[in-house]
């Protein structure tokens, strides 16, 4: 990484002083390598949701990738990982079907264990720092600082949780926009009571969101 910092005296003179400064610091993370017996495999490490991989960047996002909610059933979908090429390369790359178009799967929690990516996406900022003005008179200071930081994604799991009907907990008010009839296009699924869908008649209880995770509530970290 690069760090800069810069400080100034912008005016002194009798009692009164006026100083600021300024950092800015460029970090990029890469793996070199792992060793055999943390990387049997050489698809890297996976640990609470990131994986560790020689050639990609720290603290990857490694989980499902989010697509849609289907308009005709009203449950969310993701996209299927091509299992044969992660067998043979370790890469994550989208399955696609006979028609050349990505293939989509229920976001149950089976498919969302089974189908996970590599998003090229870290917790870690790519840079960070600050600006602060500090103002002296009479013995008397007053400083003002902004921070910022960027280039990271986050993932709130807080927003995860509350945005599926639980007797537990309670729901974002978007819960009011969830898909309600076949045509309907939302980004909130049909609302069922401990996450039971409906689909093709039949109720299928594989979506217990609080354990599982998904690209659809990763946002960058952005901030001043």
């Amino acid at each position: 990484g690069v760090e800069f910092e810069i400080k100034s005296v912008n005016f002194d003179k009798g009692k009164f002083k006026w100083t600021t400064q300024f950092n800015i610091a460029f970090n990029k993370s890469l793996i070199k390598k792992l060793t055999t017996d943390a990387d049997l495999s050489g698809k890297g490490v996976i640990v609470d949701g990131n994986l560790y991989r020689t050639g990609h960047i720290r603290n990857e996002y490694y989980t499902a990738e989010y697509a849609k909610v289907d308009p005709q059933t009203g449950v969310e979908m993701i996209y299927v990982l091509d299992k044969d090429t992660y067998n043979k390369t370790g890469n994550t790359i989208r399955h696609k079907n006979v028609a050349g178009s990505d293939s989509l799967t229920w976001a149950s929690e089976t498919a969302m264990n089974n189908n996970k990516f590599e998003l090229g996406k870290s917790s870690d900022p790519t840079y960070y720092g600050g600006l602060s003005n500090t103002f002296g008179y009479k013995g008397f200071d007053l400083t003002i600082l902004f921070t910022f930081s960027g280039g990271n994604w986050i993932y709130d799991y807080d927003e995860q949780v509350s945005s599926y009907p639980s007797a537990e907990r309670n729901m974002r008010k978007t819960l009011l926009q969830s898909w309600e009839k076949p045509g309907d296009i939302s980004n909130y699924p049909q609302l069922q009571y401990r996450n039971i869908y409906v689909i093709n008649g039949v109720p299928v209880n594989d979506f217990q969101k609080e354990r599982s995770s998904y690209s659809k509530f990763m946002y960058k970290g952005d901030f001043i």
